[in-house]
């Protein structure tokens, strides 16, 4: 789902962007949530569940006191202002904006704009971040082999060797990786499928690229062995 927030204030430039926001999502088989919204101060409540906010730049300029506070609020959100006619005068950039556009050439550069931001999405959603006493890590979730509950923690270990540790329950870490790469297979175990080389029935386990063996309960054996 692609979030998109419009703050604008006349309607023919609503219908007018919201139109070729819809056509594009058809044509690209996107799915699309498209916010309207007729004040900033609306939008900065659900800015953090925003990708891309579309404002008019002419508005903002007029709202002194929310210049800078878009980009702390969600810093991932491609901010993206519009003008009637593009020039060299009143440019600011507290908020980060990834775009300027000229209205009439709306629909010739929102694409590629929304195309940037979705790759950038992936790429941000593909790494799972850790906060954890010794430090903030942010470790992409291709290199993580498996999963372990250890009494109170959670222990993640990497293909490249490294191992994380962090106080949390594995049903937390396992939504918080929300990936169909990840795969419950007991109840202290989460494994990476893509690392996984053999399921040994006979001994209830998988065997992990490096031979690493990872017990298969009674409760997920059923579902283990479905996945593959």
């Amino acid at each position: 789902m692609f979030r998109i927030a419009l703050i604008l204030e006349e309607n023919r430039e609503l219908e007018f962007c919201k139109e070729i926001l819809i056509k594009y999502a058809v044509q690209y088989d996107l799915e699309m949530d498209i916010r309207i919204y007729k004040n900033l101060g609306a939008c900065m409540e659900e800015l953090p569940d925003i990708d891309m906010a579309i404002i008019n730049y002419e508005y903002y300029l007029r709202k002194e006191t929310m210049k800078g506070k878009l980009n702390p609020k969600n810093e991932f959100c491609g901010i993206c202002f519009y003008k009637k006619q593009l020039d060299q005068e009143g440019y600011i950039f507290e908020d980060r904006p990834v775009a300027y556009i000229k209205l009439s050439e709306f629909d010739t550069y929102v694409y590629s704009i929304i195309s940037l931001l979705e790759r950038e999405i992936k790429k941000h959603n593909n790494v799972l971040q850790l906060n954890t006493r010794f430090g903030c890590y942010a470790i992409s979730k291709n290199d993580i082999l498996y999963c372990q509950s250890d009494l109170k923690y959670v222990v993640v270990y990497t293909a490249t060797k490294k191992v994380y540790k962090k106080v949390m329950k594995l049903s937390e870490l396992e939504g918080l990786l929300g990936s169909e790469a990840f795969l419950r297979v007991h109840q202290s175990f989460l494994v990476n499928r893509d690392y996984v080389e053999e399921l040994d029935k006979s001994r209830g386990i998988l065997i992990l690229r490096g031979g690493i063996e990872i017990p298969v309960s009674k409760n997920y054996a059923k579902d283990t062995v479905n996945s593959f």
